[in-house]
């Protein structure tokens, strides 16, 4: 009988010392968590199955050392200190990490240390759990606050600056009037109100790329676009970097924001040139071309028709087939740490889709890459850019006009531009001064002009005050910031308009006109 006993002490003795067959040890292989076993040195006593794919995916295939999964000695010895700081204190200690796997590649690990004694031996229970993504998260989010911060920061200059290019604008076309279109001092003003749109035209894109804005639909000759942006494209790219842009023989409308295709075609230059460290060559092709029912399903266009193609070509190290796979998936770059978010792509494609277009990569290693974009071509021609100044005289009025303007300048240009051709302006600069000047005006008054962002008072809390005293009273509200928030403001479109800073006195003047032609009807009706 006594022989029997130890023969079966020995039997459980043995059985206990066989991890796979140890009831705790089948529950931790069952557990969808990475766990291992260690001493104070890091040797791996035991690891489930998911701590064994761990060490498969690694770059140290047969790693029996903790240690040797992380390539950063600074997570070496953060590990080493913990399980000193955790022996000691016998307490629960969880740490970051970063695992090395895939080579190159790393993922993101909260480390939880848990010790364990038995005969004086300490032994600690690791425990991973990938936090990846949610780091990726984390950065997305601090990038979209930087964002936040520079939109706001963008706005208030641009605000500023478009109430200038207001002045320079308007008062441009005021001495335009004064000079004939052959008198050498009118071409010079017509190239200052030139640079003013162009001026304006950058702040507007300024503003579209940091902040939320409701799409801005037109028809834009993608030919024409190309041909604005070479200049800030050879910039952008270097002297080491070629460019060569292929228009096509005819225009190509297409109907879409120009600030989207301004960001695309920005984005995947970037990207090119990034992809050249020494310098290489960047071609840019537009071409009009009929798609049929074949390759629109192979190019994943919604329908057959004409399109109008957009080619970025590049001579850099190309892309191999498994990093085509999530090339355009968020988060996702090949580039090194703090060059890139991995939000260019998926922006890109993102912006493609939302224009009923699809996007398409031809890639190779060392054999360069070449992005096609397919975007659905329109028949309308783009509306024509007037940069001269004509007025038609039957805008003329006799209204009573109150003007509510912080800046000084705009304020002076929009009274004389109304003043000019017969309307009575009452003004004042801020929300406070108006509301005293109504309390104190006994006549009526038929339009109101208000800037948005003012201070104590915005333009849409002062028009409901002036409409509560003028309940027929029209509204025209100004601004140099863009937010699509301002078109909650309009609440009756018949009787409130949106204008956007810099101003023009002749577009000014004709939507102050159908505004006010627009009451009269309603009265006569």
């Amino acid at each position: 009988m006594q022989r029997f006993r130890k023969r079966r002490f020995k039997q459980n003795k043995v059985h206990s010392n066989n991890p796979r067959d140890n009831l705790f040890y089948r529950i931790f292989d069952r557990l969808p968590l990475p766990i291992f076993i260690i001493n104070n040195n890091c040797s791996i006593f035991y690891k489930n199955k998911e701590a064994v794919k761990i060490i498969l995916e690694s770059r140290n295939k047969s790693a029996r050392n903790l240690k040797h999964l992380f390539v950063n000695p600074e997570d070496k010895q953060k590990l080493i200190n913990s399980l000193t700081s955790s022996s000691k204190s016998l307490e629960n200690i969880k740490i970051p990490l970063s695992i090395s796997v895939d080579g190159s590649n790393s993922i993101k690990v909260n480390c939880l240390i848990s010790p364990i004694i038995k005969n004086r031996n300490v032994k600690f229970v690791i425990l991973f759990e990938d936090i990846t993504y949610l780091k990726q998260i984390e950065k997305q989010l601090i990038h979209s606050q930087k964002m936040e911060i520079i939109g706001m920061f963008t706005g208030s200059i641009a605000h500023d600056f478009n109430n200038m290019l207001t002045a320079i604008i308007g008062y441009t076309d005021f001495l335009m009037e004064s000079y004939k279109e052959r008198d050498a001092l009118h071409n010079y003003m017509l190239e200052i109100k030139k640079a003013g749109e162009k001026a304006a035209s950058l702040s507007k894109q300024l503003l579209k790329f940091t902040r939320k804005q409701e799409l801005n639909s037109e028809t834009i000759d993608l030919n024409a676009v190309l041909n604005d942006m070479r200049g800030m494209i050879k910039k952008l790219i270097g002297e080491k970097v070629t460019l060569k842009i292929i228009p096509d023989e005819t225009p190509c409308y297409i109907k879409t924001d120009r600030s989207h295709i301004e960001q695309i075609i920005m984005n995947l230059v970037i990207n090119a040139r990034d992809a050249m460290p020494d310098g290489g060559s960047i071609e840019i092709e537009v071409k009009s071309m009929f798609i049929d029912s074949y390759y629109s399903e192979y190019y994943s266009l919604p329908k057959s028709g004409p399109y109008v193609l957009l080619a970025i070509s590049d001579t850099g190290v190309g892309i191999d087939d498994e990093i085509k796979k999530n090339i355009f998936e968020p988060f996702f770059t090949t580039k090194e740490k703090g060059r890139g978010t991995g939000l260019g792509l998926s922006t890109v494609q993102s912006l493609v889709k939302q224009w009923d277009g699809s996007i398409f990569v031809d890639s190779k290693p060392n054999n360069g890459t070449t992005f096609k974009i397919f975007l659905p071509q329109t028949t309308e021609t783009p509306k024509p850019i007037n940069y001269g100044y004509s007025i038609d005289q039957n805008l003329e009025g006799s209204e009573t006009i109150l003007l509510v303007e912080d800046d000084k300048t705009v304020r002076g240009l929009i009274k004389h531009t109304f003043t000019a051709y017969g309307y009575n302006v009452i003004e004042a600069s801020n929300p406070r001064k108006t509301i005293d000047l109504i309390e104190s005006y006994d006549k009526d008054i038929d339009l109101l002009i208000t800037d948005i962002v003012m201070p104590e008072m915005n333009g849409n809390e002062l028009a409901s005050f002036v409409i509560s005293k003028y309940p027929d009273i029209k509204v025209i509200y100004i601004s140099g910031y863009m937010d699509s928030s301002y078109s909650t403001f309009i609440k009756d479109k018949a009787s409130h308009i949106f204008l956007q800073k810099p101003l023009k006195p002749a577009e000014l003047l004709k939507e102050t006109r159908e505004l006010l032609n627009k009451a009269e009807e309603n009265t006569v009706v």
